[in-house]
């Protein structure tokens, strides 16, 4: 069984799941750097976690966000099932608040044991355009 139960981390505007289908759907995935128009600003997101159980039954999933070194807030999960079983966590829009340029990182730890960083990107404010060019 792996030893990191996290995988593939995305932040997004939404995320959820198609009923007809069963698929996950991810709208407005931020990859790289993410621009804001100005800041002070409030960094509107969802996100999508992709798990792997370690080991068979039930799991606690705990993630905290930082703005810089500060923590700004947090998400918890539940998850059941056996050994290898693999899922989706899927959590709706929430706000971050940045009031200078940053990084956002997102740490996750596993039935309450080490935290590992999950994600980190740099956050910053897109440069004016310059209207004679």
């Amino acid at each position: 069984m792996p030893k990191n139960p996290f995988g593939f981390v995305a932040i997004c505007d939404a995320v959820y799941k198609d009923e007809k289908t069963n698929k996950v759907v991810i709208a407005g995935l931020f990859g790289g750097d993410i621009y804001l128009d100005m800041m002070p600003m409030d960094l509107r997101i969802a996100l999508f976690l992709d798990v792997v159980t370690p080991a068979a039954g039930e799991h606690s999933i705990e993630l905290q966000f930082f703005v810089g070194k500060q923590l700004v807030g947090g998400a918890e999960a539940a998850m059941e099932g056996p050994a290898g079983a693999k899922g989706g966590l899927l959590f709706p829009p929430f706000s971050i608040p940045f009031a200078r340029p940053s990084t956002l990182e997102i740490k996750g730890s596993w039935n309450g044991g080490r935290s590992r960083v999950l994600m980190k990107k740099l956050v910053l404010v897109k440069e004016a355009e310059d209207p004679s060019a």
